[in-house]
C-alpha cells in the first residue's frame, strides 16, 4: 500500500462555518485589520485521512534517505562515478566495463551466458553489446553448435581496453572504501555479497 504524503488543504472556511458562509472571502463582517489577518492566516497542512493502517509516527520517523535500497543506490552512483572521471576510453560506462572483462577473463560466451555473469538483464545486455559492438570492442557471431545462439567475443581492441582499465576499477574501489578501517573494508563487502549473493 502506498504511503501517503501531504497535501495543502485550507481549513480556514471550515473554521468559520464552512465554504462561504461566515468566512473570510466574500464576508462583508470581516473588513479592515481583522480581516486582512484572516485572509493571510498561513495555510494549515494536514495528512490526507487514509484507512488508518499507517501510524503518524510511523509516517514521521520514514526517511527514504537512509533506506537500505537507497544507500547502496548512492554508493553505486558513488563507485561509478570514481571509476568513470578516470577512465581512458571516451565514454567507457562501468556495465560496458564489466562485460568486457567479463569476456577478457572467461572467454566468448553466449549473450544468455554474458546476461547471467555481469548480472544485467537481457535488454540491458543488448544495448550494452550493441555499443561495444559499434565501438568496434567485441564481435558477435552465431554458435557453430546452435545458430539461435548468440556469442559474444573480445577483439584486440576490446582486450587493450579491458586490461587498461582493470587498475582504474581497482582504484575505483579503494577510493570508494577510503573512509573505512581495513576491517570495515572486509565486513563490509562480506555483507553485501551476503544480502546480494544470498543463495551463495
Amino acid at each position: 500500500m502506498a504511503l501517503p504524503f501531504p497535501m495543502d488543504r485550507n481549513d480556514a472556511g471550515a473554521a468559520h462555518g464552512g465554504c462561504g458562509r461566515g468566512g473570510t472571502t466574500g464576508d462583508p463582517a470581516v473588513t479592515g485589520e481583522a480581516g486582512l489577518m484572516a485572509r493571510t492566516r498561513p495555510v494549515a497542512k494536514s495528512r490526507p485521512a487514509g484507512n488508518g493502517d499507517i501510524p503518524d509516527a510511523a509516517i514521521e520517523g520514514y526517511d527514504p534517505r537512509h533506506h537500505p535500497a537507497q544507500l547502496v543506490r548512492r554508493v553505486h552512483q558513488l563507485g561509478a562515478q570514481l571509476f568513470t572521471q578516470n577512465v581512458r576510453y571516451p565514454n567507457l560506462s562501468v556495465t560496458q566495463f564489466v562485460a568486457l572483462v567479463t569476456l577478457l577473463k572467461l572467454g566468448p560466451v553466449a549473450m544468455s551466458q554474458l546476461s547471467r555473469l555481469t548480472s544485467m538483464d537481457p535488454s540491458t545486455t543488448t544495448v550494452v553489446v550493441r555499443k561495444l559492438e559499434r565501438e568496434g570492442l567485441v564481435e558477435k557471431f552465431k554458435s557453430p553448435d546452435d545458430q539461435r545462439t548468440s556469442v559474444i567475443a573480445l577483439t584486440e581492441a576490446g582486450r587493450r581496453c579491458a586490461e587498461e582499465h582493470v587498475p582504474v576499477s581497482v582504484a575505483a574501489g579503494e577510493k570508494l572504501l577510503e573512509p573505512l578501517t581495513e576491517i570495515e573494508k572486509q565486513l563490509f563487502v562480506a555483507l553485501l555479497r551476503k544480502v546480494a549473493e544470498p543463495g551463495d
